[in-house]
């Protein structure tokens, strides 16, 4: 070790030496008994300290008869510096018996969270989700949400469930997801948890249960304008009420690419049959981002199953339709349109016939292109309708529930 002796001295330069020359030859071989404080890497030790003393000996200091180190007057700094030096088992017993509302409000989410965290990392479980619990009486931020997940693997299996009546095994976690707030009943205080439907995909779950008419279903598109994430919310929570497999949901966000608006419409849908097509799937289910499934959630869920139990032959088949227009029947479940425009909100499409489709619906697109938006009846809805046969439920699955309208510009309300 080279310390020059000769260079002037001032006051303090000892502990330069010591920082910078000795600290770091003996780092990797010193014990640190504290209380209080330990660094990045030092293998520290709890050590105890006199109840009624109100301070605790930190450093190098002159005694002038005042303390210079008052014991613990800013907990929450102590808490996050021990955090930021990963010394999480010394955190954990700094906070052990603490009351968690003597923490000041503003700064409880990130202060939870760290005392969380250090729990999570020293095995504690129980103690992990009793601060979790701790969140009732705090400002919960999303950084609070996303670092809770990691505690749910280490709990059991990880149940993505939309029955709020779902209990959890000893072995599982259960998450109810639907409409429900950003509140602490979203946290694993407990193993049953309520969260939105927005949250779904923050986690890996272990099983989704999803009801088993959409057994059938590969994979289930969404169109929605990139903008418009409210709508792709909605729709979500309208495919959680059916017990939908979310976790077979792809997300198409379509971009405002300076097409005319039903050829951007129509180009959508294409996109999304396209990659159908290129994929091993055989049976997909495209909603528009204003689908809502109807109330009477068994007779939907029963007509499904009922649906594919029948191996139908169709080209697609319609979930949702306009109420206009000339249909004939097919049977007990099903009808057959001969409508000019049908919608095109919600419709089973599945191999081979998907080609046909996609092909019909491209025609349409490049027609519509061509004439610059001019010609309206290339548009999807209206273009397939006497090129393919077009199936629909008789009693309709799904309707377009309001909403506001990019495309048209004002709220659309025609229940269709």
């Amino acid at each position: 070790m080279d310390i020059n002796l000769e260079r002037t001295v001032f006051y303090g330069h000892d502990e330069v030496e010591l920082v910078e020359k000795v600290y770091p030859i003996i780092k990797p071989d010193i014990l640190v008994h504290t209380c209080l404080i330990a660094f990045h890497l030092e293998h520290a030790e709890w050590i105890e300290r006199p109840r009624d003393s109100n301070t605790d000996f930190v450093g190098n200091v002159i005694w002038d008869g005042t303390a210079k180190f008052p014991y613990m007057d800013d907990i929450v700094n102590s808490i996050h510096r021990l955090q930021g030096e990963d010394q999480f088992a010394i955190l954990k017993r700094l906070t052990d018996s603490m009351n968690p509302l003597s923490i000041p409000y503003g700064n409880r989410p990130l202060t939870y969270d760290s005392i969380y965290r250090a729990n999570l990392h020293c095995r504690d479980l129980a103690k992990a989700q009793f601060w979790m619990g701790a969140f009732e009486f705090s400002d919960i931020i999303p950084h609070n949400i996303f670092n809770s997940n990691y505690l749910l693997h280490m709990l059991g299996k990880v149940v993505a469930s939309f029955d709020p009546d779902r209990e959890p095994a000893e072995d599982e976690v259960v998450i109810v997801y639907g409409t429900y707030p950003d509140w602490h009943r979203a946290l694993p205080a407990t193993r049953k948890m309520y969260r939105h439907v927005s949250l779904f995909n923050q986690v890996n779950h272990t099983v989704v249960e999803s009801h088993p008419c959409w057994d059938s279903v590969d994979i289930i598109y969404i169109l929605n304008l990139e903008e418009r994430v409210d709508r792709y919310y909605e729709t979500l929570c309208s495919l959680t009420r059916v017990a939908a497999p979310l976790h077979k949901v792809y997300h198409y966000k379509a971009q405002k690419d300076g097409l005319p608006p039903y050829a951007g419409a129509t180009k959508n849908h294409t996109d999304v049959m396209e990659h159908f097509n290129a994929s091993d799937h055989k049976t997909c289910l495209i909603l528009e981002d204003d689908i809502v499934f109807t109330d009477d959630i068994v007779r939907v869920q029963t007509s499904v199953s009922e649906f594919f139990k029948r191996d139908y032959e169709y080209s697609l088949c319609f979930l949702a339709i306009s109420r206009i227009g000339n249909r004939e029947p097919v049977d007990d479940l099903l009808s057959i349109s001969r409508q000019d425009c049908t919608t095109s909100s919600a419709y089973f499409l599945h191999k081979p016939t998907s080609s046909d489709v996609y092909r019909i619906a491209k025609e349409g697109l490049d027609r519509m292109i061509d004439s610059g938006g001019a010609d309206a009846n290339g548009c999807i809805d209206r273009y397939w309708c006497s090129r393919i046969p077009l199936h629909f439920f008789k009693n309709k699955l799904a309707f377009q529930r309001p909403s506001y309208s990019n495309l048209m510009r004002t709220v659309v309300a025609h229940l269709d």
